[in-house]
């Protein structure tokens, strides 16, 4: 809506504003981007495909997963707010990590070593206590 709005007022107001009256606007896209675009939403299908048929298990519980961290975060915030906070997180955490890199690196490895010793601890107290049917020769 907003690019018609717009392109109704540039051919309403081009021609007080440049003297002449805009060209009728002739789109043609190349041949390779129409064949990227339809590869690509092909892609998407098999794949939808894929996780529908229960082929892949682990894929299909990512995606139930992430659906419903979507479904859980979009009960909270708007779409609107959601969207402008990772437009402005998309805009500057690359700066401010090219900033503090080294502050970063050493804070993420610290917290990787944790989740490291929390994943060890969690074998041992729980996943280690599960009774395993063994198989007889």
């Amino acid at each position: 809506m907003l690019f018609m709005a717009v392109g109704v007022l540039w051919c309403k107001f081009a021609g007080r504003i440049f003297n002449r009256m805009p060209s009728e606007i002739n789109i043609q896209l190349p041949q390779s981007t129409c064949i990227y675009f339809f590869g690509t939403v092909n892609w998407f299908l098999l794949k939808f495909c894929e996780i529908t048929s229960g082929k892949n298990f682990k894929l299909f519980f990512v995606a139930m997963a992430g659906l419903y961290m979507l479904s859980s975060i979009g009960t909270y915030i708007s779409s609107l707010n959601l969207l402008y906070t990772i437009i402005l997180s998309v805009g500057t955490l690359p700066a401010l990590y090219a900033r503090y890199e080294t502050q970063v690196d050493t804070i993420a490895a610290r917290c990787i070593g944790v989740v490291k010793n929390l994943c060890k601890l969690f074998q041992v107290k729980v996943l280690d206590k599960i009774p395993r049917h063994r198989k007889l020769n």
